[in-house]
């Protein structure tokens, strides 16, 4: 079943909401000057507390992030716009503990500290001029080495996708 990604675009965080080690992952091209994400305590962007937001600014070629709490923005955090206009882009916003790291085009581009409880995010508001393809999320953090059953065991047909982000630079490399 396709969901509607129309503009602007809200969405109730399911389950426990944002966890540490999720991604959002949004896609889409850009049609204007700018677009944001904006992550909410609550449903109304005008009124509830914003743990986090992040702006594409095109007419600026910047990627601004902030928040607002008791009505009252922060001071914005203004990184190069990784993105080239009017081309495919994707986004990709990993939570941690104490940080969010951006991910352009598939490519680490920037981290940047909360300021607000993660915890606090219930909702994803997506607005301004973008043509989103898709909005999702998931993940969370699993610790390593890992090992768990696979259902009916690993047999001939079935493929495992195994996903991540290092930490750090690895001293052994898969072969």
């Amino acid at each position: 079943m396709a969901h509607d990604l129309s503009l602007p675009y809200l969405v109730r965080l399911q389950g426990a909401g944002i966890q540490p080690g999720q991604t959002i992952k949004i896609q889409g091209v850009p049609t204007g000057d700018k677009f944001e994400i904006i992550f909410i305590s609550g449903a109304e962007v005008e009124k509830n507390d914003l743990p986090l937001i992040v702006e594409i600014a095109k007419h600026d070629n910047v990627m601004i992030f902030n928040d607002r709490k008791n009505g009252k923005l922060g001071d914005n955090v203004e990184k190069k716009d990784p993105f080239k206009s009017s081309v495919k882009i994707d986004l990709r916003l990993r939570l941690q503990e104490d940080r969010l790291q951006v991910y352009a085009n598939l490519t680490y581009f920037t981290e940047f500290e909360y300021r607000q409880p993660l915890t606090s995010i219930t909702h994803v508001h997506i607005s301004g001029s973008i043509e989103l393809t898709n909005v999702s999320w998931g993940g969370k953090h699993y610790p390593v080495p890992f090992q768990t059953n696979i259902d009916g065991n690993f047999t001939p047909g079935k493929k495992l996708y195994i996903t991540g982000i290092p930490e750090k630079k690895s001293e052994k490399h898969l072969h």
